[in-house]
């Protein structure tokens, strides 16, 4: 089995024989999950191993990533290991440039510049996922801001103005854009019943129009989508 370059040029050819495979794998699981090694080294290093043994047809790489993200997820958020995956794809060239100058015959399998490579894409994976975050939280705080003002001109409860805050999310981060009676009744801790009268308060405000009947749905106005882009009027 090779392991080719995007552009389809060979990089590498597996190890060969059910035993060698065999045995190569469990060196590797042997490595990954050793107590004498840092765990983010080892799961880097048990990756070049299982991409250097090449054990399947097909899917080797997409199998190789996901036990790297399995064994770095005992160190690292799940945030920053889902985003590892792209943070590779962006990079694909220096990728696999990593494998190929580990297994050059002048560096006697010495595998420091490929781990620290690979550190390097965690690093980047981390950068971007915090530059990220960054900016979902400006715009929570924009939108808690927004609502916190509709709230004193249209005179909302607290109970409202809680059902406007999730629906106000909704429209930033969910490709929904829609809330459902139930989840209004989650996002104030009471029965489905109660949460229709405070419903019913940012119906009549205008700040939100029904999508559904049954079940119950809302979803931001055209006029509170306006208000997310250009802020609440003074009038």
């Amino acid at each position: 089995m090779e392991l080719k370059w995007p552009h389809g040029l060979a990089i590498h050819n597996g190890v060969s024989g059910e035993g060698n495979i065999s045995a190569l794998l469990a060196d590797m699981i042997h490595l990954a999950t050793s107590d004498e090694i840092p765990r983010l080294q080892a799961a880097i290093m048990s990756h070049f191993l299982f991409e250097y043994i090449h054990p399947f047809y097909d899917g080797n790489g997409r199998t190789g990533r996901y036990l790297l993200a399995l064994y770095l997820n005992h160190d690292l958020t799940m945030p920053t290991v889902l985003s590892l995956s792209r943070t590779i794809a962006e990079n694909k060239n220096a990728y696999y440039k990593a494998f190929v100058e580990a297994e050059a015959k002048l560096n006697c399998g010495e595998l420091t510049l490929f781990v620290n490579t690979l550190l390097g894409f965690i690093r980047e994976a981390q950068d971007e996922l915090i530059g990220e975050l960054e900016i979902m939280v400006d715009q929570l705080d924009k939108g808690e801001t927004i609502c916190e003002q509709l709230r004193q001109k249209h005179g909302l409860s607290a109970k409202a103005a809680s059902i406007l805050y999730g629906v106000i999310q909704e429209e930033m981060f969910d490709s929904t854009e829609s809330m459902s009676l139930d989840d209004a009744a989650r996002q104030i801790g009471l029965s489905k019943q109660s949460a229709r009268t405070y419903v019913g308060e940012i119906l009549d405000a205008g700040l939100v129009v029904q999508s559904g009947k049954r079940p119950l749905k809302i979803q931001t106005s055209e006029s509170l989508k306006s208000i997310l882009s250009t802020g609440v009027s003074e009038d």
